[in-house]
């Protein structure tokens, strides 16, 4: 992404969440993205390592709400195998 994909994004995301619909653009984000805690909405290709509470991203880091850890880490290593097979 460049710079004004990620500000375009980033308003549209603040938008989205300033009207409590954080829901509805996860549904619309696509397989890209994680919703690993109610504030938060995670772009697989920029995450670089994630624990049970933390998910560490190039520029940054999201909590991660604990009952979701394992779906999380399911459905990221699902994402690693689609992208290896592209």
């Amino acid at each position: 992404l460049d710079d004004v994909n990620v500000v375009r994004f980033a308003k549209y995301m603040r938008k989205m969440t300033d009207r409590g619909r954080m829901k509805e653009l996860e549904e619309k984000a696509g397989d890209n993205f994680y919703r690993p805690h109610r504030a938060y909405l995670v772009n697989f290709d920029f995450v670089r390592k994630y624990d049970a509470s933390v998910i560490y991203l190039e520029r940054g880091q999201a909590l991660m709400a604990k009952q979701n850890y394992r779906d999380f880490v399911k459905s990221y290593l699902k994402h690693i195998r689609k992208k290896e097979r592209a």
